[in-house]
C-alpha cells in the first residue's frame, strides 16, 4: 500500500457559541503571546459513510485553556478534504452536498468568519475526482474541481474573492498551490500528479493524452522513468517540492528511504533531499518541509498503541483502522520519527517521539509544533538541531487535531 496514494484520493453539534474544553496548558510562559494561537480538528472521509465535525480551538491565555471558537463542518455533514494552504493563509474543508459540492473558506486573518460557496454539477453526468486551490497571478485565488464527464475531464472554479463560478482555461490548471499530507495516512491530503517531456520540462495532464507544459525543467542529473508517476507534494511561493511512485522505496526489514526533489524558486537551484522511510510524506510552511517517517507494515505494531485509542469518537477513528487498512504486513508502519528540511540551508533535523502516531502541526519562527497521540509539544529549532519539546496541550480530543496556525494579537 503507498500512503501517497491513499493520502492523496479524495474520495456532535456544537453550536456556534464559545465552549471550554478543558485542555491544560503545562508550560505556557513559553509560548508567544504576541500571537493567538489556533488549532483546527477534523477527519476527512471521501471513501466512507462516517463523518466527522470540524471545529476551530483557541488557545486562550488567561485561563490556561482551549476554547471551542466555532464549527465549521457539523458531524451530519463531514467533509472529503481538509486543504492546508500557509502562504495564502487559507484553509479550504470540501464537502459533497444535496446541491453539488459546498467549499468552506477558513481565514487564517479572520477565523470567526464565515465564507462557503456551492460549486454545483450534476452527479448523474459528472464524478468529482480532485479540487486543488489555483493562485493565478494578477486574477487571484480559486478554488477548481476536476471532474470527469463520460471519461472526458472538465474544470470548474470558484473564485474565493468574489465566491462566484468562474469559467476557467485548462491552461490555467498548472498555476495550483500545494501544501502536502498532514496526519499519518490520513485521507484526503493536498498532492498533485505531473508527467515531463523528453526535454525535462514538467507538464500537467489533463487527460486523453493532453498535458500542458509548466514553468519547470528538471535538471539530467534527476531522472525519471517512463512508466514513472510523478507527484508534486508542495508548490508555494518558495519551492516546489516533487518525489514519484519509485522514489518510495521501502524495506520490510528496515526503514527505506525516500527520494523528494526540491526546487528553490528565489535562487532557481534544485536540490535532492533523503528522507527516511520508503512510505515518508511531507508538507510545507514556508521555506520548511515537514513529514512522519514511515514504511510498508511488518506485522508488528507502530510504537506507543497501547496509550493510543482503539474506538471512534465523536471527533475521528483511530489512527491504527489507517495503519492497519491490509492487514499489519501490508499497511504502514510508523516508527514514530518526524523530519524536517530548510529549504534556505539544506539542513535537515529529526525529532524522535516513540509514538506511531505523530505529525508536524506547524513551523513557523524557528519553532516546530508537532504533536503525539494526544499531546501537543512546541520546540525551538538552533544550530544544534531540534531542542526538547515542551508539553502545551495534552486531551482526548487533539488525536483529531492535524492543523494549526497563529495570528497577531487582534
Amino acid at each position: 500500500m503507498n500512503t501517497y496514494s491513499y493520502a492523496c484520493k479524495l474520495s456532535m453539534f456544537w453550536g456556534s457559541f464559545i465552549i471550554a474544553v478543558l485542555i491544560p496548558l503545562i508550560s505556557f510562559a513559553e509560548i508567544n503571546l504576541s500571537k493567538e494561537i489556533y488549532f483546527l480538528n477534523g477527519t476527512p472521509t471521501p471513501d466512507s459513510d462516517g463523518k466527522f465535525p470540524s471545529s476551530i480551538y483557541k488557545l486562550d491565555p488567561k485561563t490556561a485553556q482551549v476554547v471551542l471558537t466555532r464549527e465549521i463542518v457539523s458531524s451530519e455533514s463531514g467533509s472529503d478534504f481538509i486543504h492546508y494552504y500557509y502562504y495564502e493563509r487559507l484553509i479550504i474543508i470540501g464537502q459533497n452536498c444535496d446541491s453539488g459540492f459546498k467549499i468552506s473558506i477558513v481565514t487564517m486573518d479572520s477565523p470567526l468568519k464565515e465564507s462557503s460557496i456551492i460549486m454545483d454539477y450534476s452527479i448523474n453526468t459528472c464524478s468529482y475526482i480532485y479540487a486543488y486551490l489555483l493562485n493565478i497571478q494578477g486574477q487571484g485565488l480559486f478554488q477548481v474541481l476536476r471532474l470527469r464527464r463520460k471519461k472526458e475531464p472538465i474544470l470548474i472554479g470558484a473564485n474565493l474573492t468574489t465566491l462566484k463560478k468562474e469559467d476557467l482555461s485548462w491552461d490555467l490548471y498548472k498555476y495550483f498551490s500545494i501544501s502536502g499530507i498532514p496526519g499519518v495516512n490520513l485521507p484526503g491530503g493536498d498532492c498533485f500528479y505531473l508527467n515531463h517531456n523528453p526535454d525535462g520540462i514538467l507538464t500537467v495532464p489533463i487527460g486523453k493524452g493532453k498535458s500542458i507544459e509548466t514553468d519547470w525543467k528538471i535538471p539530467a542529473s534527476i531522472t525519471f522513468s517512463k512508466d514513472d508517476v510523478i507527484i508534486a507534494y508542495v508548490n508555494n511561493n518558495e519551492m516546489l517540492a516533487l518525489s514519484s511512485m519509485k522514489s518510495h522505496v521501502p524495506d520490510p526489514n528496515g526503514l527505506g528511504h525516500t527520494m523528494y526533489y526540491i526546487f528553490n524558486k528565489k535562487n532557481k537551484e534544485w536540490y535532492s533531499v533523503k528522507f527516511q522511510g520508503g512510505e515518508t510524506n511531507i508538507r510545507g510552511f514556508g521555506n520548511w518541509l515537514a513529514g512522519y517517517v514511515a514504511d510498508v507494515g511488518r506485522g508488528v505494531d507502530s510504537p506507543g498503541r497501547k496509550e493510543r485509542r482503539q474506538t471512534k469518537t465523536a471527533t475521528g477513528t483511530p489512527v491504527d483502522w489507517r495503519l492497519d487498512a491490509e492487514g499489519k504486513s501490508k499497511g504502514i508502519y510508523s516508527p514514530g520519527i518526524l523530519v524536517l528540511y530548510n529549504l534556505n540551508d539544506q539542513k535537515q533535523y529529526s525529532i524522535q517521539t516513540n509514538q506511531g502516531d505523530n505529525e508536524v502541526l506547524l513551523v513557523e519562527d524557528d519553532i516546530v509544533y508537532y504533536r503525539a497521540n494526544r499531546s501537543i509539544f512546541m520546540a525551538k529549532i538552533s544550530e544544534k538541531g531540534v531542542e526538547a519539546g515542551t508539553l502545551m496541550i495534552e486531551n482526548d480530543i487533539v488525536p483529531d487535531i492535524h492543523w494549526m496556525f497563529t495570528r497577531i494579537n487582534q
